[in-house]
């Protein structure tokens, strides 16, 4: 029988905090979930520490990526390879803080139309330390009708929702995780639109703030994407097109009237389109850079 919920641990060389959010995810409070591990071609002691888990708890898994495939593709191999009905990714550097898993399942099963649950998110210095939450504003639970709900995720740029516990189905309908620079908010879009996605607040997950994270900047957010392609072109002016043909398909998916629908690719023309005129325009300025023909000061 397929446990209730997958948590998926995507991870790239990390030793050094690995072993923390594993212990975590082993010590919630709620059992019945498989631990899937996805190594993406660690050269440290990565494996070693997953293994070291799976020796012990026969909940979680370990696979082994031949070659490093990119942070984007190896959080969708474990969406792929999961077999819960629940789903959730718990990145190697980040930590499940106790009741997380229990809190997440619970809100879920109360609210059967809602798409995802997502936890209050706290920042952790690279010592381990709680640093407090992040902006309050982050943190709304969207329950209203499809076009609000898309609305608000892209005008108040809902990153939080990216740490919720989806019902497995949906989130691989909205595509999993988007693999290109700037898509980070292309899978939450996608969401929005096919559901509710509830905020959950005893429910808190601890993010790392640490010099290796990916992401904040463009040279380490193309690397995250594919290794291979370290100077992508016009990466910020990609996010529009994407979370537009997100939006439009999940509206398709879902069958949404033609009002509903039109309203909520208005709402992305609105809160979106036009306020990333700008990135494209950077984008623009920078292109020299991102073509590899100079370095970046």
């Amino acid at each position: 029988m397929n446990p209730r919920v997958t948590m998926a641990v995507p991870v790239y060389n990390g030793e050094k905090y690995l072993a923390q959010a594993l212990a975590a995810l082993v010590e919630q409070d709620y059992a019945d979930m498989q631990i899937l591990v996805s190594d993406n071609a660690s050269t440290d002691a990565t494996a070693e520490i997953a293994a070291d888990f799976a020796g012990r708890d026969e909940r979680v898994t370990v696979v082994r990526q031949e070659h490093n495939i990119g942070g984007a593709h190896n959080s969708n191999v474990l969406l792929a390879a999961a077999s819960g009905e629940l789903f959730k990714w718990a990145y190697h550097d980040d930590v499940c803080a106790p009741g997380l898993v229990s809190a997440l399942v619970a809100a879920l099963d109360d609210d059967p139309g809602a798409v995802g649950a997502f936890p209050w998110v706290r920042r952790l210095d690279d010592e381990g330390t709680d640093c407090g939450p992040y902006d309050p504003q982050l943190y709304v639970d969207l329950v209203g009708p499809a076009p609000e709900r898309v609305a608000l995720v892209l005008k108040h740029m809902l990153w939080p929702t990216q740490f919720a516990m989806f019902r497995t189905d949906v989130v691989r309908a909205a595509g999993g995780t988007c693999v290109s620079t700037s898509g980070e908010y292309v899978l939450p879009a996608a969401l929005a639109v096919r559901g509710r996605l509830r905020l959950v607040e005893p429910a808190v997950q601890f993010i790392r703030e640490h010099p290796e994270r990916a992401g904040g900047e463009r040279r380490s957010e193309a690397v995250w994407v594919d290794p291979n392609r370290p100077h992508v072109v016009f990466p910020y002016a990609r996010k529009i097109p994407l979370v537009y043909q997100a939006v439009r398909d999940g509206a398709r998916d879902v069958q949404l009237a033609g009002p509903q629908r039109r309203a909520c690719l208005r709402a992305v023309h609105r809160t979106w389109t036009l306020p990333g005129l700008r990135a494209v325009a950077g984008d623009v300025v920078r292109l020299p850079v991102d073509l590899g023909w100079f370095r970046s000061r």
